[in-house]
């Protein structure tokens, strides 16, 4: 499923990026082509312009054959030659014919005979367009028909070059439209990867945490199911004779509620729907009072609690969150910390933050276990943790409230000797 995702979000961004790609490579195709073409037109027109004058000069009567004998002097012949206007292009030539293509005259400065250009002259003569382009030997040229007088002109202007120059062009903007699409396609492809990767996560996690919340919620209901058939198996009992299947389906039913409720405010806390209540608490008196409510199930387990707390240090937070936690931490070392342990709960001020280490003896975290630790439903003695009544989610829980108050939590352990869970509040000044 996640494959055909990422190949949807891949094969949709390609197309994307070639689109646009193409788009701009064509554009600058378009634009150099459009530029080329004007600077041939120009040349063109201004071929056509000045053999229209050269052949009106041709066709004038000449001013000087009826001029007085004493203007003998200023003959025409005796005026230096004046150079041609069509020297100026080395590559454009222009001709000027009559209908029937006979040249009348050529205007060009060229080395080209009649006899190179003739049939091409023929051609363009018959052909329904007025400008385009012929090739004379080896080279491209560009030409404009134009009517003139009883004839036609017909400019001729050098194209192969520029022709070239739009053939290299296309060509290395194709190289380059191919060398980044693929580029882009390494990058698309690593980008879904890692797109794809936490959603991933995020759908097994979901997935394990049905499952999880699936099979800690059957073991309670299994219980009181039996509990219940043992009850009806019983009609003439009394409530008295019965206490004992009762008290079970009320310790069941208590579990499932408080199993319910930790879903409940995970699913909250996830949607970003809590309600958040805060206000300056003093986390050191929230603190000391926690530990004395779990003094007296310390002692039944035969373990040593003891705490060190510097008095007067105050935070924002919402004191029943704060004291939620102080629980869980607690609470999840006197499940875990073996008869005559021992439990070392500190809280001092560093700096600007308040931060408060629960630390207690016996086996410690596997180094793989760590990261998981604040997982859902998950842990690292499931046998004990079920017959301590733990569910997994306490850590879950522990870390959300912390992430709700701007506090940062962690867990250090040596395997076979300890295990320090520390959390950094930021403390008011």
């Amino acid at each position: 499923m996640f494959k055909a995702l990422r190949n949807k979000l891949l094969i949709t961004n390609i197309i994307i990026i070639a689109a646009l790609m193409i788009g701009c490579l064509t554009a600058i195709q378009l634009v150099t082509y459009r530029s080329v073409r004007s600077d041939i037109d120009i040349r063109l027109d201004r071929s056509v312009n000045m053999t229209m004058q050269s052949v009106k000069k041709q066709n004038e009567p000449d001013r000087f054959n009826d001029a007085p004998p004493d203007d003998q002097h200023a003959r025409p012949q005796d005026k230096p030659p004046r150079e041609p206007e069509h020297d100026r292009f080395s590559s454009d030539f222009s001709v000027y014919v009559d209908q029937d293509g006979d040249m009348i005259s050529e205007f060009t400065n060229l080395n080209v005979n009649e006899s190179d250009y003739t049939d091409a002259v023929k051609s363009i003569l018959s052909a329904s367009k007025e400008q385009g382009s012929v090739s004379l030997g080896t080279e491209s040229w560009s030409y404009k028909r134009v009517s003139f007088a009883d004839g036609y002109i017909i400019a001729f202007a050098q194209d192969s070059a520029q022709k070239k120059i739009l053939l290299n062009l296309g060509l290395l903007l194709i190289g380059i439209g191919i060398l980044s699409i693929g580029l882009a396609f390494l990058i698309s492809l690593y980008i879904a990867n890692r797109s794809i990767k936490p959603i991933e996560e995020s759908y097994n996690r979901q997935k394990r945490f049905v499952a999880d919340a699936s099979h800690e919620l059957r073991t309670p209901l299994a219980t009181i199911n039996a509990n219940a058939d043992l009850l009806l198996s019983h009609p003439d009992s009394t409530i008295a004779e019965e206490k004992k299947w009762i008290i079970y389906i009320k310790d069941e039913t208590e579990r499932m509620t408080g199993l319910t409720n930790d879903l409940l405010y995970l699913a909250k806390s996830d949607a970003d729907r809590e309600e958040k209540v805060s206000s300056a608490v003093s986390i050191s008196d929230i603190t000391e009072s926690t530990i004395l409510e779990t003094e007296d199930a310390a002692f039944e387990k035969g373990l040593e609690l003891t705490y060190s707390v510097e008095p007067n240090i105050r935070m924002i937070a919402s004191q029943d969150r704060l004291k939620q936690l102080i629980l869980i931490l607690i609470d999840n070392a006197l499940k875990y910390t073996p008869k005559k342990g021992t439990i070392h709960v500190s809280l001092s001020k560093e700096g600007s933050k308040a931060v408060m280490r629960v630390e207690n003896s016996g086996d410690g975290i596997a180094p793989d276990e760590l990261p998981h630790i604040f997982d859902r439903f998950y842990r690292t003695d499931k046998s004990r943790a079920r017959e301590s009544g733990g569910s997994g989610l306490g850590l879950s829980i522990a870390k959300s409230i912390c992430k709700s108050i701007n506090a940062d939590i962690r867990a250090d352990s040596i395997p076979g000797k300890t295990t320090v869970f520390t959390v950094s509040f930021p403390a008011l000044k």
